[in-house]
């Protein structure tokens, strides 16, 4: 990639929640331009591809307040202060499916970039044992297990259609296709 060009001049907090920060920022994207962008900042996070040794993956169907309905995602999660992308797959991994696994960094997404900071940092999750832990999660999880040539395929169809699923899922098959 080029060197960057674009620099942030000003940033101004237009909107606080509880989990988030609407910011607008002032960039310098030309010698003689600056534009205003507004932008979604939120903490990264992670997500975890949980594969066991029969090639299924295990995945949890959510419910999202912004889409009002339920998905088929990844056990996924916010990284809280002080710990480690690798710390949070790992309490992710038994909150919200009660396993512990062997955990290999498989990729970081950004989401939207053109308006949101948060960045997912995904995980395979092999060697997968029962290892309970409660979570904190504001509704219920419904777990569940397909094989992942299935799993693919449903994003495919469109069944499973949370984007850090999709991409996660397409690499997990991809990194255990020998080279």
């Amino acid at each position: 990639m080029a060197d960057q060009e674009e620099e942030v001049l000003a940033e101004r907090e237009v909107f606080r929640g509880r989990r988030l920060t609407v910011v607008e920022r002032d960039i310098r994207v030309a010698p003689d331009r600056v534009v205003t962008w507004e932008v979604l900042k939120k903490d990264d996070s992670v997500a975890v591809v949980a594969l066991d040794e029969e090639g299924r993956v295990h995945l949890v169907e959510e419910y999202f307040g912004a889409i009002d309905g339920r998905e088929l995602c990844l056990p996924k999660g916010r990284i809280d202060p002080g710990e480690s992308p690798l710390e949070a797959a790992g309490r992710e991994l038994r909150e919200e499916l009660g396993l512990r696994g062997d955990l290999t960094p498989l990729c970081t997404l950004s989401l939207s970039p053109g308006y949101l900071s948060q960045r997912t940092h995904v995980f395979l999750a092999t060697g997968l044992t029962p290892d309970p832990l409660d979570g904190d999660e504001e509704h219920s999880l419904k777990p569940a297990t397909l094989l992942l040539d299935d799993a693919v395929r449903l994003c495919g169809d469109g069944v499973i259609r949370e984007a850090r699923t999709v991409a996660a899922l397409l690499l997990a098959v991809r990194s255990a296709q020998p080279s």
